[in-house]
């Protein structure tokens, strides 16, 4: 590979563009607490699966447990808004970190772990793409009580897929640990929703689409997360080699000391910068992405609202007059979406129906 000796870059160059990275990846929007109506979800997950089990028809299900599912559906939308603080809050509280990392390292004069940062920087801003996409891909429904419900059924399910998404079973983890568990790769359980993370590196190419040359940053970054280059460029400054110049019969003509990442920053110097001027325009549009989510997260809180105070209105019996509304205005239902509605006052819900 041809050098032009005048774009040598040299590491403290490297570490100044780190350290602008970090300041630019600052996350100083988005609070750290996050109110959230929601039940039991293992105590509804069996409920369904008991449901489910005895049959889909209506008839087969008691009274009380189609006001519990309903219950459950209502309080699930109420998390939804939660959801998406969470989602937008954790992602940039994490790239903040891993910029942070990054120049660490760097100041240590420790090149790979400042450069496997720099790669989860780019997945990271990739998995918000990936909601960003997924979501403007719900058309927003129109003003039908029907049509609006099945809408957040959607959001929702789009929502857990991509914040909880998961490639371990972490309840084998949990029971046996590390060297019990032979196979943890995640599998759905029966009538359970399936979580496994996906689409990784389309998210990656959703960014490149965008950031001209995000694809072959994150191969580029990824080499070093591989045994591949990365123990040779360890430590900037602390592996030295020592070079010896042969003429044409094969005896020492000098001797020269280098070390490697000195040499490394003469070849790769340009790459390393330009990556990292490329993890900058990831964290930009990250920021940008926020601003939508933001929006799309009040647009369902809206259409959430109308579609609780709906359910309520049909199935009073469903909730207790004394409990928070799930519409999350910090009032009790009586005094919020239940207002006109007569509710029960015996807490009706503080224990399971029974499955059958």
């Amino acid at each position: 590979m041809a050098v032009n000796v005048e774009n040598k870059i040299s590491f403290t160059q490297i570490v100044r563009s780190l350290e602008k990275l970090a300041k630019r990846a600052e996350n100083s929007n988005h609070g750290q607490f996050f109110q959230r109506l929601t039940l039991n979800h293992r105590v509804l997950a069996e409920l369904q699966a008991g449901i489910y089990k005895r049959g889909q028809s209506t008839q087969d299900v008691t009274d009380s447990e189609l006001l519990m599912l309903k219950r459950g559906t209502v309080f699930n939308w109420s998390s939804l808004q939660s959801s998406i603080d969470f989602f937008r809050w954790s992602r940039a509280s994490t790239v903040e970190e891993l910029a942070s990392q990054a120049y660490q390292s760097a100041s240590d004069n420790s090149l790979v772990v400042a450069i496997a940062a720099l790669r989860s920087i780019l997945e990271v801003s990739g998995n918000a793409a990936l909601l960003e996409k997924d979501l403007r891909e719900l058309a927003e429904p129109k003003d039908e009580n029907v049509a609006r419900m099945d809408w957040l059924s959607e959001f929702e399910s789009v929502i857990d897929g991509r914040i909880a998404g998961v490639r371990v079973d972490y309840s084998a983890l949990t029971r046996n640990g590390l060297r019990g568990t032979k196979k943890f790769s995640y599998k759905p359980g029966e009538f359970e929703a399936d979580h496994t993370a996906k689409d990784l590196l389309k998210g990656v190419d959703i960014l490149d689409k965008r950031i001209k040359g995000a694809r072959a940053a994150y191969e580029f970054f990824s080499e070093f997360a591989h045994p591949n280059l990365a123990s040779v460029w360890t430590h900037y400054d602390r592996t030295e080699v020592k070079i010896s110049v042969l003429d044409i019969h094969g005896y020492a003509v000098h001797h020269q000391r280098r070390h490697v990442g000195a040499a490394f920053l003469d070849t790769f110097g340009s790459v390393v910068s330009e990556g990292i001027e490329i993890a900058g325009e990831c964290v930009d549009e990250l920021l940008r992405i926020d601003l939508v989510l933001k929006a799309e997260g009040e647009a369902m809180a809206r259409h959430a609202k109308r579609a609780i105070r709906e359910i309520i209105k049909r199935d009073p019996a469903a909730f207790d007059s004394r409990e928070l509304c799930p519409c999350n205005s910090g009032r009790n239902i009586q005094q919020c979406c239940g207002k006109l509605i007569k509710l029960s006052r015996f807490g009706r819900w503080t224990t399971t129906p029974p499955l059958h």
